[in-house]
């Protein structure tokens, strides 16, 4: 199945965004529907300033050696996990993917604010969410081209 990119018109309409969709649409005939699962892509700065700010809490922290495991336990206690039953009855947990296609802005926005909760309350309980995106963006600004 093509992903098509799809750009808002005049009147509502929706027209092709990118060679591939008009290529696509070309073969559709006048008047026929096609199904389509809609979602707004991530923005980019937002996912930038996202792993920065993991990576600011990460770099300044001591209980977790290894970066993946700390973005997924955070990830986690912000909510964002999919729960697996096994066949011999235990439960086990993993945080949801982040790739840009998993979860679109809105909800990429939600888990960015679930996470600042999370980082003030087991990392940085000391710090306002204004001191906590302050450092972010002095972190962004040193270390991003």
């Amino acid at each position: 199945m093509a992903t098509l990119v799809l750009v808002k018109g005049h009147n509502l309409s929706l027209k092709p965004g990118n060679a591939e969709a008009e290529k696509y649409l070309t073969r559709v005939p006048f008047g026929e529907s096609v199904v389509c699962k809609v979602t707004r892509p991530r923005n980019p700065a937002l996912h930038r300033k996202f792993f920065s700010l993991l990576s600011l809490v990460f770099e300044n922290q001591e209980r977790y050696a290894d970066f993946e495991t700390f973005r997924h336990e955070v990830v986690m206690r912000a909510g964002y996990f999919q729960e697996h039953h096994h066949l011999t009855g235990k439960v086990s947990y993993v945080a949801k993917s982040l790739a840009y296609e998993s979860m679109d802005n809105v909800e990429f926005s939600q888990l960015y604010d679930k996470v600042c909760e999370v980082i003030l309350q087991y990392f940085w309980p000391d710090i306002t969410r204004h001191d906590l995106e302050e450092a972010v963006l002095d972190y962004m600004s040193e270390y991003t081209p």
